[in-house]
């Protein structure tokens, strides 16, 4: 009796061994592409390979020595046989445990355990299959059984199942070995030229492009054609990005390889060796466009992307989501990725003048009862309350449009008069705006006196708070003063409440003809 509960004892150890914490993994929790069955089943080809749809696959010449792999962690060391049972004497326990044992995982820090994750039984050899039936070209897989060793689900024993994949690559490289520890399932990621099909059918025709990469006045085709480079910040993963249209780039050929259409692609470049399709463009139902924000146009455009169901960040499998923002720049800049861990949903960000809303067209004329100010349209004039808190910017009868006003523009595309922090912070404030199609009214400064100058009246965005507690929009008076020489910029004057602003031009324009 004592004998029976000893062994007892060590089974239970044993099988508790498969629940113990794992090292933790980047997030989100991945898989390689979910596993295609090819049609028709692939029949064997050799000792070690298959043939189908015109792919030959032959692996022969990874047997006979076992493979090491890592998870990238220091915890556990794998071992792997191609088509068979383990051989090698580092492995020779797990053939204790199972002969026929072809995958197992050794623990090699925090105790010494060996868990049988997979065998290969020569009298009923696994089914192979493409690892992407869309894509043969990626390589080939198959299926194993291991031992009943697993408790990570239910809180009841199961077999490991592992997939040993052979994913084409122009060199052998080291294992990867892949894992939800939720789960009871291994992904073993053999890169070899082995995998590289022979005798494949002519490469189909490329997919037609996109009609056009333009939304609502915006036009993004000039970013078409070149893959575009991203980061988020860390030296894990890169990122490619085709805009409008599949990634054709021979560094993104993997991802191409994955999905004939991806067009979002993250490759993992520490720790591992894995690719994950964020985003597919699709030519016969291209992504509906929108703005960034519908309540400030000005910010851009966006479209969203659906990639493969790879992503595992909430504990089952489902596809990725990628929202593409192109957001208003002065000049084109770097592509930067945002996710929020946990999630299967990313953001791609570029930077880019494209992104910005077009000018609207200055007004035909900038003239009243006879004074002419058309003369100082088209140029962004640069003003001054006296301070050095604040920079100011003004554009006669018409919508600013210099570099240095490019934030105003970002508040309102049709911002005429603005306020910039340059000291104790950044703050943008659109003072008021030009409508073209209904330009403010004129009047005389004094209609008493009307020698003294001409002005208009413009109305802002509703940034001011200097009331009542409540936001009102600014405020602003253009005023033309006459004088014999133009003046330098503008002078600006604030009431007491803040909310309304005088911006005052000194211009021999502002004087009436002689009688």
């Amino acid at each position: 009796m004592t004998g029976l509960i000893a062994a007892i004892g060590a089974l239970l150890l044993l099988g508790g061994a498969a629940v113990e914490a794992r090292p933790a993994r980047l997030q989100p929790l991945r898989r390689a592409a979910t596993a295609a069955p090819a049609q028709p089943q692939p029949q064997g080809n050799g000792a070690c390979g298959f043939s189908a749809q015109g792919y030959n696959y032959d692996l022969s010449a990874l047997m006979g020595t076992d493979l090491l792999g890592s998870d990238g962690g220091s915890h556990y060391q794998y071992y792997l046989s191609v088509c068979g049972a383990l051989s090698s004497s580092a492995a020779s326990t797990c053939v204790e445990i199972e002969p026929d044992s072809s995958v197992c995982q050794e623990q090699v820090q925090g105790g010494s355990q060996w868990f049988d994750l997979g065998n290969w039984d020569p009298s009923t050899p696994p089914q192979w299959s493409f690892i992407n039936a869309s894509a043969p070209a990626f390589g080939a897989q198959y299926q194993l059984y291991g031992a009943q060793q697993c408790w990570a689900v239910l809180g009841m024993p199961q077999p490991y199942i592992t997939t040993v994949q052979f994913q084409c690559a122009p060199k052998q490289g080291a294992v990867n070995v892949q894992h939800n520890p939720q789960s009871c399932e291994f992904t073993f990621v053999v890169p070899t030229p082995q995998a590289c099909p022979s005798s494949p059918p002519g490469p189909p025709p490329p997919a037609p492009p996109a009609p056009g990469c333009s939304w609502n006045g915006y036009d993004m085709s000039s970013l078409k054609g070149t893959d575009l480079v991203g980061s988020d910040g860390t030296p894990y993963y890169t990122y490619y990005l085709a805009v409008c249209g599949a990634l054709s780039s021979s560094a993104a050929s993997t991802c191409v390889q994955i999905e004939p259409v991806s067009s979002v692609c993250q490759s993992e470049v520490q720790g591992g060796r894995q690719w994950f399709d964020l985003g597919n463009w699709n030519p016969s139902a291209t992504p509906q466009w929108s703005f960034i924000d519908a309540s400030a146009p000005a910010l851009g455009v966006q479209y969203q992307l659906v990639g493969a169901q790879q992503c595992w960040a909430r504990g089952y499998v489902q596809p990725y989501q990628t929202t593409v923002q192109f957001q208003c720049a002065r000049a084109q800049g770097a592509v930067m990725i945002q996710h929020k861990s946990g999630t299967c949903d990313f953001t791609v960000v570029v930077p880019t003048p494209l992104a910005c809303p077009p000018i609207p067209p200055p007004a035909k004329e900038c003239s009243w009862n006879g004074y002419d100010l058309s003369s100082l349209m088209g140029t962004d004039l640069v003003g001054s309350d006296g301070g050095s808190q604040y920079a100011y910017y003004l554009s006669v009868c018409g919508a600013l449009n210099s570099s240095a006003t490019s934030t105003c523009g970002q508040v309102n595309a049709e911002a005429s008069a603005c306020q910039i922090q340059v000291q104790g912070g950044v703050q943008t404030f659109d003072l008021g705006n030009w409508d073209a199609s209904a330009a403010p009214q004129w009047s005389y400064i004094n209609a008493n006196v009307p020698a003294v100058g001409i002005q208009y009246q413009l109305t802002g965005a509703t940034q001011c708070w200097a009331q009542g507690g409540s936001a009102q929009p600014f405020q602003t008076t253009v005023q033309f003063q006459c004088a014999s020489a133009q003046g330098k910029g503008f002078k600006v004057q604030h009431d007491a409440t803040g909310c309304n602003v005088t911006f005052i031009i000194s211009t021999p324009l502002a004087c009436p003809a002689p009688a």
